[in-house]
């Protein structure tokens, strides 16, 4: 029999991340990879595999995971409970899955993310951006892009953005990197498109959706391509954006 893991529910988040792509940041690849560096490698530790093996790196828990073939597993990070094929393990710790076992992650005291490293690695391609679970999305430069530094457009069209907890129908408020403005004046109002990426004092770039003003003071770094508007409608809070350029006569309008 071969052994895995078959994904039963993932909770809000979970991933296969390893340590990144590092050393191509000339070609304008980002490293990527875990957030927690640290927690992933005591994870692979634990379960004997190299620092760099892909793990699942599971946010706010809720995992649940069924054993093919019998593993042995590790997790680390937020300390989440743990149920192993109905007994409870311990994180940081080292504990075998017979084969049909269910592993249950709940949903840690403290912390955000957790690792779970099986002995022998998760099997999964190497690959390039995007990463896994990252949405990708098309853009043209905005009316707009000369209001920001030089590396604002690169900037946005090689980092991650994440989709924060403040969404509505108006539109998607998205979390880092901020975009630095060139111009410190205030800008008039003017029209505004659906998949426009208006870019308030913070840096923060929020992406329009369907009920979004018609009219906005704040300068359009970008627009979101129109066929791309409802993967980006439907993304939830913690998942990655990536915005990739596009040419022009696919941006976003509005009747």
């Amino acid at each position: 029999m071969k052994r895995g893991l078959d994904v039963l529910t993932t909770g809000p988040l979970a991933t296969v991340q390893d340590l990144g792509r590092p050393g191509h940041a000339a070609l304008g690849v980002g490293v990527s990879g875990a957030a927690d560096p640290v927690s992933l490698r005591l994870a692979n530790r634990a379960a004997g595999n190299p620092d760099g093996a892909a793990a699942i790196e599971v946010t706010l828990g809720g995992l649940r995971v069924r054993c093919r073939g019998g593993l042995f597993a590790a997790v680390t990070g937020a300390p989440a409970p743990l149920l192993a094929g109905g007994r409870p393990e311990a994180p940081y710790s080292v504990f075998h899955l017979p084969d049909g076992a269910d592993l249950r992650m709940g949903t840690p005291p403290a912390g955000l993310r957790s690792y779970l490293a099986v002995r022998g690695g998760i099997a999964v391609p190497p690959v390039r951006p995007p990463a896994p679970g990252d949405v990708e999305l098309r853009a043209i430069p905005g009316p707009r892009a000369d209001w920001f530094v030089p590396g604002a457009l690169g900037t946005l069209f090689t980092a991650a953005y994440t989709v924060t907890s403040d969404i509505d129908r108006v539109g998607t408020r998205l979390d880092r990197p901020a975009l630095t403005r060139a111009e410190r004046g205030e800008l008039p109002s003017e029209g505004t498109v659906t998949g426009a990426l208006q870019v308030p004092p913070s840096g923060r770039p929020v992406l329009f959706l369907a009920d979004h003003p018609l009219t906005g003071g704040y300068p359009v770094i970008a627009v979101v391509a129109s066929a791309d508007i409802g993967r980006a409608a439907q993304a939830r809070p913690g998942r990655r954006l990536r915005f990739r350029p596009h040419p022009a006569p696919h941006l976003g309008k509005d009747p």
